[in-house]
């Protein structure tokens, strides 16, 4: 029987073989007009078993890459996704041809994107057999953001009415440049043979923001080439234009309406190359000076150093608009990075002013460039104003940007700049957290948790469902399905929620051993120890029903155990018999608060019996006896650091981590910066490498230093979190000594970094300044690389961190400003990131830290190596003396001249 379909099969197939080899579509719309439907679900079927190498090409695949055999082979495979599509009458036929895994799909679809077998026979076989149902799978094709149909396919559809014109998806369509899929010059030939298109659809493309700043692959003219994909249509808008194939001119005000769309800059900048490519003339800029001059108002800093340069070829012409331009300009005049373009306004305003008294009434305007830093926009702005403005009025004028102004400036404008005040941090009020007060205050608290992931959250919430054991409605497993669904979706992006998965589910469905979250099941997730252990103990109390509370579970904001509690607690295990879990105690004596000590709570700690009690009376200050055992080894570890960040303690030379990195000494490691070049040796990368690799730079084989969970103050071991509630939450187990923690997060270079870098210089850096964590030692070496990162954002937290440090009187300035000069002067980072920590206004105590820096960077310098735009270090230097009204250091002035020969 198995034979005989065999055979079947064989002669059916082969005339199908020979019309795929053949690849003649007129044959193959004749084979399919004669079949009957019982013919066509067959053939479809068969269609679908047939394979296309051992059946049809009967070659073994090439083992290196041949193109040739490739194209044919993709050619071969069109073109029986042809013979199927023809096999099709109607959209539930499209069913058929549906991939398992997406069935909202079809072959049909494929063939629309890709149409190797060619756009006429489809066209041909609609003409046959019309579809009512393109438009559905036109718009299917073109709902994601990179998918797009073939445009010549499209086209054809369009013009032969078997779809209506959508003008976005027609532009997508043609814009979208999928990969090893284009040709410029293909495309430069049909458009020139489609003009229709040109108006219809080429020119159309500035009313959307297409991915064309995507990369792909395809043919140019004379490569093949892997680039954005804005250059391929650079080189057809190019083409077309040398033949004059687009003459219409509209273009030229359609991209200038488009300047002040709030799109991506590198779109906007692309329009602004766009437009540059039509290069329109002087009349065509007048004629839209309402336009070009809106466009003064985006925030894009290239369209409006665009809009300048222009203005500069216009404003001695009769029809310039200049008072649209001067009312446009204050929006440019407080940019960054448009230090060029400002002076080119002020040139240009000043000539306004010069010429025509009527302007003078705007004399006020330019004084808004005095926000930047730049020295010569102070100077010129300056001029402006001594030379324009009334006496009595000059000063009103200036007193919004005296404290960011220079020496030069004030002496030109002929006012003092006045003292700087500061914004003095209010140190933060440690109040009582609140609890759940009851079964529907206790829900509403589980859907906040899971949506911020606040560690006193998670906390709180977790020792909420201990409390709550007795008070449960008998169907809470049916009220608490919203959050277990959630739960079930949890990701590693957000890891936590793994954790809460975790207890949740051996929770509500308790087996005889513990269930580890799938996501654990591999080395990618390692568990944090402490969320893995406690789910552990809160579930043996929820299955003993007991309700003793976690000792870690914080009391005060944001994340502290008060004292009395803590020994409170520890008396209630005491009386009811119950072990305390180490691990437990050392986070809670981890998050001690400090304060002074009742003394009703000092007699109750005395009365402690436990393993723990003599640590804990040093830690409450009732001894200062360090009383060492095996046992509470890594608690005494915790809580000698906790008491005392800066203390020496020798008792642990005896034991077995004497070499722990936060025993003995607190937390000192060395670095280096080491400059690594890519094999052509056209790129280089400036990278900070930590003793023994303490931040596991990627490309460094150094150890990597390991140690048991228990030593909280040791960091954990390894990068098992990857994101940002992860970090945070570990940084509040260590609130009162995280120096250790933060380095393994400490990107290796201040350039070129990916998001989880960029996450590392911003999310603890945010949670340090929010809940007033203190940095000691190494730890202020992670503010020092913030201060220089490459994100603006963290550049602006660091500063804000230093400010706090300053307030709150824990700044270590010598060792801070020595790790930034160092960075500084090996070229870690451009100078010009840390000369923006300069340029804003700051009161006297911080000019003089900043000054320190300073100082330090030219004591460093080397004549033979100095770092792009060094001068700038010595300007400030020299600005900040005068500032603060004290004379140039001696040594400093002759080290800086020598710098200079």
């Amino acid at each position: 029987m198995f034979s005989h379909y065999l055979l079947n099969y064989q002669k059916i197939m082969k005339d199908v073989i020979e019309l795929i080899k053949e690849r003649d579509y007129r044959k193959i719309l004749k084979w399919a007009t004669a079949l009957t439907d019982e013919e066509r679900y067959k053939y479809l079927e068969q269609l679908k078993t047939l394979d296309v190498d051992t059946e049809i090409i009967k070659e073994p695949r090439p083992e290196k890459y041949n193109r040739a055999y490739y194209d044919n082979r993709a050619l071969v495979d069109s073109t029986r996704s042809f013979m199927q599509i023809c096999c099709l009458r109607s959209s539930k036929d499209l069913r058929l041809t549906a991939p398992e895994w997406n069935k909202s799909w079809s072959l049909l679809h494929y063939y629309i994107q890709k149409p190797l077998f060619g756009v006429e026979p489809l066209i041909e076989y609609f003409k046959i057999f019309r579809p009512d149902y393109l438009d559905k799978i036109i718009k299917d094709i073109s709902a994601g953001r990179e998918s797009n149909n073939d445009f010549q396919m499209l086209w054809q559809l369009y013009k032969n009415g078997f779809i209506d014109f959508d003008e976005e998806i027609f532009v997508r369509s043609l814009f979208i440049i999928p990969m090893f899929n284009r040709d410029t010059m293909k495309d430069v030939r049909f458009l020139s043979e489609t003009p229709e298109a040109v108006g219809k659809v080429l020119l159309q493309f500035y009313k959307y923001e297409i991915p064309i700043l995507d990369i792909s692959k395809w043919q140019a003219k004379k490569e093949y080439v892997c680039k954005k994909c804005f250059e391929y249509w650079e080189e057809v808008f190019r083409e077309l234009l040398e033949a004059n194939l687009i003459t219409d001119r509209a273009i030229v005000r359609n991209l200038l309406s488009t300047l002040t769309y709030s799109w991506k800059k590198g779109h906007l900048d692309w329009h602004i190359r766009m437009l540059k490519l039509f290069n329109p003339t002087k009349e065509e800029y007048l004629a839209n000076q309402d336009y070009l001059y809106a466009a003064l108002y985006s925030t894009n800093s290239t369209v409006g150093n665009f809009v300048v340069s222009t203005a500069q070829s216009l404003y001695k012409e009769k029809d310039f608009d200049a008072e649209a331009f001067i009312q446009g300009i204050p929006n440019l005049l407080n940019k960054e990075k448009s230090d060029k373009a400002i002076l080119t306004a002020l040139d240009i305003v000043s000539y306004l002013l010069d010429n025509t008294p009527a302007y003078r009434k705007y004399t006020d305007i330019p004084a808004g460039a005095l926000v930047q830093p730049n020295d010569k926009i102070q100077e010129k702005v300056a001029l402006m104003l001594v030379k324009y403005a009334d006496k009595k009025d000059l000063k009103e004028i200036v007193e919004p940007f005296a404290a960011a102004l220079k020496q030069k400036a004030l002496d030109i404008l002929g006012i003092d700049k006045g003292d700087v005040e500061g914004i003095q941090t209010v140190a933060l009020e440690n109040y009582p957290l609140s609890y759940p007060s009851g079964w529907e205050d206790f829900l509403f608290h589980i859907g906040k948790t899971l949506g911020s992931l606040e560690p006193s959250d998670i906390d709180i919430m977790y020792e909420s469902l201990i409390q709550m054991q007795d008070t449960m409605p008998d169907d809470y497993q049916s009220q608490l399905k919203p959050y277990t669904k959630k739960l079930e979706k949890a990701s590693s992006e957000k890891e936590l929620l793994l954790y809460i998965a975790e207890l949740f589910d051996n929770w509500l469905h308790p087996e005889k051993s513990f269930k580890t979250h799938p996501s654990f099941w591999n080395n990618r997730n390692n568990p944090n120890p402490f969320m893995r252990h406690r789910n552990k103990w809160v579930l043996s109390k929820l299955r003993r029903n007991v309700k003793l509370p976690l000792l870690s579970s914080p009391s005060h904001y944001p994340f502290y155990v008060h004292p009395s509690i803590l020994v409170s607690r520890l008396s209630e295990y005491e009386r009811a018999g119950e072990a305390v879990e180490i691990e437990d105690l050392i986070v809670a004596c981890n998050r001690i608060l400090k304060t002074d000590i009742s003394d009703k709570t000092g007699k109750e700690a005395k009365e402690l019996k436990g393993y723990y009690a003599k640590a804990i009376h040093y830690l409450l200050g009732l001894t200062d006896k360090i009383d060492l055992d095996d046992k509470t080894l890594p608690l005494w570890a915790a809580i000698t650091r906790t008491t005392d960040a800066n203390g020496i303690f020798n008792e642990f030379e005896a034991t077995q981590i004497k070499d722990y990195p936060v025993a003995v000494n607190p937390f000192r490691i060395s670095y280096t910066i080491e400059r690594d070049y890519s094999k052509s040796g056209e790129y280089h990368w400036d990278r900070l490498i930590l003793e023994d690799n303490w931040s596991y730079s990627y490309n460094r084989n150094k150890k990597k230093g390991s140690y048991p969970s228990l030593y909280f103050y040791t960091a954990h071991n390894g990068m098992e979190f990857y994101s940002k509630t992860g970090m945070l939450y570990w940084l509040s187990l260590v609130p009162h000594y995280c120096d250790a923690v933060l380095l393994r997060y400490l990107p290796d270079t201040a350039s070129g970094n990916e998001v989880a870098e960029f996450e590392y210089c911003l999310y603890p850096l945010q949670f340090l300044i929010e809940n007033q964590i203190r940095v000691h030692h190494n730890g202020w070496l992670y503010i020092a690389l913030c201060l220089i990162f490459e994100k603006k954002v963290s550049r602006e937290l660091a500063a804000e961190y230093i400010n706090m440090a300053f307030d709150l009187d824990f700044i270590d300035k010598e060792f801070l400003s020595e790790n930034i000069a160092y960075m500084i002067m090996n070229m870690f980072a451009p100078v010009n990131r840390l000369i923006e920590y300069f340029d804003q206004p700051y009161p006297d105590h911080i000019r003089e830290f900043q000054l320190s820096i300073l100082k330090k960077c030219i004591e460093k310098a080397d004549k033979k190596s100095l770092p792009t735009n060094f001068k700038k270090i010595t300007a400030y230097y020299v600005e900040i003396c005068n500032q603060l009204k004290i004379e140039i250091d001696n040594q400093i002035g002759t080290r800086m001249k020598e710098l200079k020969k």
